[in-house]
């Protein structure tokens, strides 16, 4: 797209805890922890701009043409996850996806009343189906761990009661060591070659869903 100034990372310092209440204290730590970890690993992605914003995501779930990035009018504070997440998230290719994931993860540890339901899009983008080319199977291992280590946050913690049950349902079928749902290496390989059909959706006819091993989505966009 022509942009070659990489996009500077910041992350929010924690406030101090209060010492006298370990629990939070230890939860405080575990968030930071995996903040920092999530902006590290995402490093790559998060630096460079994504092909789709979640501002031209969200003008896709209007039917309008999505915006190109701009510096200032994407600039990925609270008010603007706040206002383009929940819808624009489903829409992102798998590098937009990996450039705000560790903004996501930041966004949820630090604003826990999550008042525009940024986490809940967060976790459900985190959840099978994947789909063709894949979101959840383009991790590496490094990305992998803090997908894993903030869905264990918010499977076991305190602060999300409302996802706790989702979260451990990724896991599940995902995140965890031999999970039940998760297709192999070479499953994935093959679904450039697997059969296709039509749908139509919403008045429009869209290349249409493929599942695979049960729990994993091909499908291409229309053009």
């Amino acid at each position: 797209m022509g942009h070659s100034k990489p996009i500077e990372i910041t992350s929010a310092r924690p406030r101090a805890p209060d010492c006298d209440n370990i629990p939070a204290f230890e939860s405080l730590m575990n968030t930071a922890s995996i903040g920092t970890q999530a902006f590290e690993a995402f490093r790559a992605d998060a630096t460079a701009p994504p092909a789709l914003t979640l501002r031209g995501a969200n003008a896709l779930d209007g039917y309008d043409r999505p915006t190109p990035f701009d510096p200032a009018a994407d600039e990925p504070t609270d008010a603007y996850l706040e206002g383009f997440a929940f819808w624009g998230i489903t829409y992102l290719d798998a590098r937009s996806w990996r450039h705000y994931l560790p903004r996501l993860i930041d966004y949820s540890f630090r604003r826990q009343n999550d008042p525009a339901m940024v986490t809940e899009a967060l976790v459900r983008s985190l959840r099978p189906p994947d789909r063709y080319p894949p979101r959840l199977g383009a991790l590496n291992a490094e990305q992998e761990g803090v997908v894993r280590s903030f869905l264990e946050q918010v499977a076991l913690g305190d602060a999300f009661p409302h996802l706790q049950t989702e979260a451990q349902q990724a896991l599940e079928v995902w995140w965890l060591p031999n999970a039940r749902s998760r297709p192999t290496a070479q499953e994935i390989a093959a679904l450039p070659a697997a059969p296709v059909r039509f749908r139509r959706n919403r008045g429009a006819l869209r290349r249409g869903v493929v599942i695979c091993a049960g729990m994993l989505t091909l499908s291409w966009p229309s053009t």
